[in-house]
């Protein structure tokens, strides 16, 4: 087994990218699972997940040079997601015009990937415009199976949760509406 100090906690490195001292240009076969490495331009620490295939941002999730598991950056960064303007497809809102994310990015479906590293508290809101009595339904889901749904009325729903690494989240209508229905998600991690 190996278990060497130096493939656990790396030397800072400058960036996440760009040049021979980023966390870009590390070899992910070379590292231990849940390695750690603090960049000093993102005053972050990362941890490296060497099974991730998450999308690579560069800035909150990298990639390494030789394309084995992802630095994923650590918790104690505020992560959020707010997304506004969702376009309704097939009963779930996706396509959002306005979104800022951290912590978290949009697949092609529609849902919203938590990318940290650890498991988080977080507080959501999804709201539909114009509400027209438009049931919503938020959906927690890992590798495609729902673990849990909140349900709210008038256009508007919340809930607290836990949030794991991978987990999706995704806004939907109970029942499809008449009419252009917009969606907006917020969610806040603690």
């Amino acid at each position: 087994m190996r278990d060497n100090a130096s493939q656990r906690i790396l030397s800072p490195r400058r960036d996440t990218g760009g040049h021979d001292d980023s966390l870009r240009n590390t070899y992910g076969r070379t590292l231990l699972d849940g390695a750690q490495c603090y960049v000093v331009e993102e005053e972050a620490n990362y941890r490296f997940l060497r099974h991730s295939v998450l999308h690579a941002d560069g800035k909150f999730v990298v990639e390494t040079v030789d394309h084995v598991g992802r630095w994923v950056r650590d918790q104690g960064l505020v992560g959020f997601a707010l997304l506004d303007q969702g376009q309704l497809h097939e009963g779930s809102f996706r396509d959002y015009k306005k979104y800022q994310l951290v912590q978290f990015a949009i697949n092609g479906d529609g849902r919203i990937i938590y990318t940290g590293a650890v498991p988080r508290k977080g507080f959501l809101v999804g709201r539909a415009t114009p509400d027209a009595g438009t049931a919503l339904v938020v959906a927690l889901s890992r590798d495609k199976d729902i673990l849990w749904t909140a349900q709210g009325s008038g256009g508007e729903v919340s809930t607290v949760f836990i949030v794991r690494p991978g987990d999706a989240v995704s806004l939907n209508v109970a029942s499809v509406p008449v009419g252009a229905v917009e969606g907006a998600l917020e969610i806040v991690l603690g």
